[in-house]
């Protein structure tokens, strides 16, 4: 009799078990189905208004709590949610805000390579939850629309697989955005392990945390940056770009400016290299660290018609404009400076263990701030080529050290090809006739004549009356 007892409470146990996993793999493809159904439905998101009508948009909170009383009736609204929160089993449900779920399920509804035109809030999207986007969308918020991000989190990810690059994510792009972070969220978009990436017409600000970073790109390619604006990270990093798992190259930030964060830019290859960071026009300044940061591992890196200003160590603390000085035994290459602005700096650039560096027609104008220097190298620093710059206002143009350098900037040379070396007043001349009397020049000056048949070929200038006071060099045979 008690082995007959036995028998049944097993079997009823074998079978209670056997349904309750065939019961949870049925609610599983069903709502797979329903996903997959709703995105057949939904098609082209951007027309599809249905999708939209439960987002609220006045930057105020409204949990899901507030529209349903049960995680299932959220579940059959939006379907995503049952495989989501599944992935987050500690999350509560009640407490997620309904803008990021609608915002959500239309990017998961649409599917990969599909475009999603996002509806203008009334005056900002309130999320809890980081936006995920998927291969090949391209998200397009309404003009100027605000996010108010409380995720704690990055507000959007931009993420691939493991490895890099065979499983990045790409073909995305983000658009048409003001994002306001507050103290707990991380940074405004994480990008990892992806290329072919625009981010477009976008403003980040207001976040406070000590570790944030705006905008956070690592393990990259061909990533574009186009009329962004990071404004007020009082105490973390504005942009800031690493390469971890392979080499990263081709970042492109047009018309993009970095102010009042506590360092503007970050730039290291922390296990890989960076290649190829082409800054066009776009400011960086009143940071209150400093400016430009660039650490090991960068290749490549350039800064055209750009300006850096005001990290002058009196109305902010930073003093900075570009720190490039790397430890010893780590070393960085081929940073260019073409037509910048460097204002109200009281260091310019500092630089140590950076290689092949070129400054060409740039304006260093310290504005008179007590021991500023224009350029201060490193010893470590080596082959640098400074072409004709202009300096101004400031306690040192260039303290130079290290090695190889070629300094043009301190040579002018007039309209009738003189030749003034270290803008000196005493100059070089040439000509096929004696000087006397025809070149005016100041003591010190060099006259080279070009006659082949002559007694003297060098002449000095040895007093300042105007073209007279050449005196020959006799040269013995």
């Amino acid at each position: 009799m008690k082995n007959w007892l036995i028998g049944v409470i097993t079997a009823s146990l074998f079978f209670l078990i056997l349904g309750y996993i065939s019961y949870n793999n049925i609610i599983d493809t069903t709502y797979t189905m329903v996903q997959k159904n709703l995105t057949k439905e939904t098609g082209n998101v951007k027309e599809n208004e249905k999708i939209w009508s439960d987002l609220k948009g006045d930057g105020k909170t409204h949990p899901l709590k507030e529209k349903f009383e049960k995680k299932e009736d959220a579940i059959k609204s939006f379907p995503f949610l049952y495989s989501y929160l599944k992935d987050y089993p500690n999350l509560d449900w009640e407490d997620i805000e309904i803008d990021w779920v609608v915002i959500q399920n239309a990017i998961n509804s649409a599917g990969i390579n599909s475009q999603i035109l996002i509806p203008k809030p009334i005056i900002g999207y309130r999320i809890n939850r980081p936006i995920i986007i998927k291969q090949g969308q391209t998200i397009d918020f309404s003009s100027n629309s605000k996010i108010y991000d409380y995720t704690g989190d990055y507000c959007f990810k931009i993420i691939g697989g493991a490895k890099f690059p065979q499983n990045s994510i790409t073909h995305v792009t983000l658009k048409n955005l003001d994002i306001e972070g507050s103290i707990a969220s991380k940074g405004a978009i994480q990008l990892k392990n992806a290329y072919l990436v625009n981010i477009e017409n976008v403003k980040v600000s207001k976040y406070d945390s000590y570790k944030a970073n705006a905008i956070h790109l690592q393990d990259f390619f061909q990533i574009n940056l186009n009329t962004v604006q990071v404004n007020n990270v009082k105490n973390g990093t504005g942009i800031y770009v690493d390469s971890v798992t392979g080499n990263s190259g081709q970042l492109n930030m047009t018309n993009t400016i970095v102010q009042r964060s506590k360092v503007g830019m970050y730039i290291s290859g922390s296990n890989n290299l960076i290649d190829g960071i082409n800054f066009y026009g776009g400011a960086v300044g009143n940071n209150y660290s400093k400016g430009v940061v660039v650490r090991k591992n960068v290749y490549n890196l350039n800064f055209i018609g750009s300006h850096f200003e005001n990290h002058d160590g009196h109305n902010y603390s930073g003093t900075t404009a570009v720190e490039m000085e790397l430890s010893n035994n780590t070393s960085s290459e081929s940073i260019n400076f073409l037509g910048c602005i460097f204002i109200n700096n009281k260091y310019g650039i500092r630089s140590n263990n950076v290689k092949r560096v070129s400054l060409t027609g740039n304006q260093f104008d310290a504005r008179g701030i007590k021991d500023s220097v224009a350029v201060k190298q490193g010893k470590g620093d080596g082959a640098w080529i400074i072409n004709p710059n202009y300096f101004v206002n400031n306690g040192h143009d260039l303290l130079e050290s290290g090695k190889n350098h070629v300094n043009l900037s301190a040579v002018s040379i007039d309209s009738k090809g003189v030749f003034y070396p270290q803008n000196s007043k005493a100059g070089i001349y040439s000509g096929s006739e004696s000087p006397e009397g025809k070149i005016v020049a100041s003591p010190g000056s060099i006259y080279l004549r070009t006659e082949e048949s002559t007694n003297y070929y060098v002449y000095v200038k040895q007093t300042d009356k105007g073209s007279k006071g050449w005196k020959p060099l006799k040269v013995n045979n």
